[in-house]
């Protein structure tokens, strides 16, 4: 019994790929996709460790109190901290505005009307490792996202 697949004939069509489309460089930042991610500043550091683990996709978490912005932490900055079991073990039952105290983070708040090309400028100033953090978008007065970095560059 010969089960082998012979390519050559089923490929008779030429392959045709279709270009990749980026959004122009002037449209607002707002229109990317963006990542609801918040979290109370009185969740404790385990309840925040395991959102990270239960959204793997979420580059930070934006800390809010009574709805107001206070603050990011992102995911690099908790996993350098946390990386070990016994320090999430040991810091479990902490509030989360402690760690965030400790360790701020000084993250890049734009406008959601803010241009991809302006945030870009922006995001690229940054100093070392926190060029790769997500950018905060303030959508209003009390509704804020965050940008994975990596989705602003391929914009």
């Amino acid at each position: 019994m010969n089960r082998s697949y012979n390519f050559a004939e089923e490929q008779s069509a030429p392959l045709v790929v279709s270009p990749v489309s980026y959004p122009d460089s002037s449209l607002p930042i707002q229109n990317l996709p963006l990542i609801e991610s918040c979290a109370d500043i009185h969740l404790s550091v385990g309840e925040v460790a395991w959102l990270f683990e239960s959204h793997p996709d979420w580059p930070g978490v934006i800390l809010t109190t009574h709805g107001q912005y206070v603050g990011m932490l992102t995911r690099r900055a908790c996993s350098e901290f946390l990386g070990t079991f016994l320090a999430t073990r040991f810091f479990s039952k902490v509030p989360i505005i402690n760690f965030y105290e400790k360790f701020p983070a000084s993250g890049l708040v734009l406008d959601g009307s803010t241009s991809i090309a302006v945030a870009v400028k922006a995001a690229l100033k940054r100093d070392g490792a926190s060029i790769y953090d997500p950018i905060i978008v303030r959508l209003n007065k009390c509704h804020y996202s965050l940008l994975d970095m990596w989705v602003l560059l391929q914009a």
